[in-house]
């Protein structure tokens, strides 16, 4: 797997979640909203972080609004092994919960609700 993007995108697109990129763009957006959370704190939640998260999302999915780059990324994945394809449902899987978990745990031990010794 090369291009991880590439692999998320054709998961996406296999498992019938694709809806012209928004599945794919909104998780990418929330783990951008997750990295920003790390790095500026609350910071990371004001409109100018807002826009430049969307703006870089956009950034991110535009190559697959392409009709030859789909096709090209569906050709590269559709005769993985059953094993690749086992091992990259498991991954795409956890990928995805953690991408929506990530913001409430960050939260969660931000807040001091994390007892640690």
């Amino acid at each position: 797997m090369k291009n991880p993007i590439d692999y998320l995108w054709y998961k996406t697109y296999k498992s019938k979640l694709y809806n012209r990129d928004q599945s794919m763009g909104f998780v990418l957006g929330a783990n951008l909203y997750t990295i920003g959370f790390l790095i500026f704190g609350m910071d990371a939640f004001s409109f100018g972080s807002a826009i430049l998260i969307v703006i870089l999302s956009w950034l991110l999915t535009r190559p697959y609004r392409r009709y030859k780059k789909q096709v090209k990324v569906i050709r590269k994945y559709y005769n993985e092994s059953e094993k690749s394809r086992i091992r990259g449902n498991i991954i795409v899987a956890v990928y995805f919960i953690l991408s929506f978990a990530a913001p409430f745990i960050i939260a969660w031990i931000k807040n001091g609700f994390l007892l640690v010794d």
